[in-house]
């Protein structure tokens, strides 16, 4: 049997003051092993006044292994104490302030709503959900205040990368017509893979039932490209993500003054620490896929790609191998496909900085 801190209650289980964790958790602890609510030491089977207010302590189910026979369903002292009632209850207590008696009951869920009314008993639920709301999010700060020092420093490394990052899409964009985003766009959440139109003979039986072939273009894989998602912005830029986590952090309280913040405090901290994590997880996915864009086998990828007669690409990129630069050569006329390129190309440099490896972004413990 668990040892319990001694609490303000009497032997038949009334209690002066909220009943603990402890008390709790010896609670779902013998629901689990048992499937029986009601043969806890410290439940009342009596009835309390339909007039007292109900404090939910915690929710819970009757066990799987119980709950598939109706039989073993819990009994409810508000509406059933000697027969099965229900499978998914709560465990409440009903305080002497606030008409009851001091005692601790475990009850149905629809039984607490036609015993004290609808209207009291989801009051007492929208109660319960907002304490369990605030508890998940002071357990939340309690572990990511104390990591929030690395974060904040890490993005503090970030900025020169960062804004190259920026500086070599912006550059880009500059040069390349949106159809050849868009259309890195589909192939990046196709997979990855960049196609050319080949024409190749195809089967094909007339109406007059006799077999022929006919010649049809087909996509035909080329290459792949990786981190075209840094073009399109598909989860923001990487240095205004930054500056934003940034803000987000500045003036942060320290984990020790945690216990003092009321229920207003904590959810506007929780709301803000969790941005600036989330925001320093986008920055680093940013950051990740120009370091995929920019790297050599990419480039080359995009060069081959780009360079093949059939590909319909808007534009040519050349590159050579470990220089951070692109060569982009862009149609005569861009309103004709098949015009020819310019002889004079638009040369896009970046920083060697976005291709370095990236080192892990510091993230709120489970």
């Amino acid at each position: 049997m668990t040892i319990l801190p001694v609490q303000a209650h009497d032997t038949e289980g009334v209690f002066t003051e909220r009943p603990g964790a402890e008390f709790i958790d010896d609670f779902l602890a013998h629901v689990r092993d048992t499937g029986d609510p009601t043969t806890w030491r410290w439940h009342s089977h009596t009835a309390p006044d339909k007039a007292a207010k109900p404090v939910l302590l915690k929710t819970f189910d009757v066990p799987e292994g119980f709950a598939k026979d109706p039989a073993r369903w819990a009994r409810c002292p508000l509406c059933a104490p000697a027969f099965p009632k229900y499978k998914f209850g709560a465990l409440v207590w009903f305080p002497v302030s606030g008409g009851g008696d001091g005692r601790v009951r475990a009850i149905g869920n629809e039984c607490g709503a036609k015993y004290f009314g609808k209207a009291a008993y989801r009051m007492a639920q929208n109660v319960y959900r907002r304490e369990q709301d605030e508890e998940a999010q002071r357990a939340y700060l309690a572990r990511a205040l104390p990591v929030a020092p690395a974060l904040k420093a890490a993005l503090e490394a970030s900025a020169e990368r960062a804004q190259a990052a920026d500086a070599l899409r912006a550059q880009l964009l500059k040069f390349i017509p949106r159809d050849l985003v868009r259309t890195l766009q589909h192939a990046t959440i196709a997979g990855g893979m960049l196609t050319v139109q080949v024409q190749v003979r195809v089967p094909f039986i007339g109406r007059d039932g006799t077999p022929g072939e006919r010649m049809e273009y087909q996509p035909r894989p080329l290459a792949s490209v990786k981190g075209a998602a840094f073009l399109y912005g598909g989860g923001g830029s990487p240095e205004p993500l930054r500056m934003k986590a940034l803000q987000l952090l500045a003036d942060i309280p320290p984990a020790s003054q945690l216990s003092a913040m009321n229920s207003d405090q904590v959810h506007a901290l929780e709301k803000r620490i969790q941005q600036a994590f989330d925001g320093a997880a986008k920055m680093h996915a940013a950051l990740e896929h120009t370091r995929q864009f920019a790297a050599d086998d990419n480039l080359n990828a995009l060069q081959r790609w780009t360079m093949h007669a059939d590909s319909g690409a808007p534009v040519r990129m050349i590159t050579l191998d470990g220089r951070p630069r692109i060569s982009i050569y862009r149609r005569v006329n861009s309103r004709i496909p098949g015009s020819g390129f310019r002889d004079v190309p638009d040369i896009v440099s970046f920083d060697e900085s976005v291709r370095q490896p990236l080192a892990a972004i510091p993230v709120v413990p489970k």
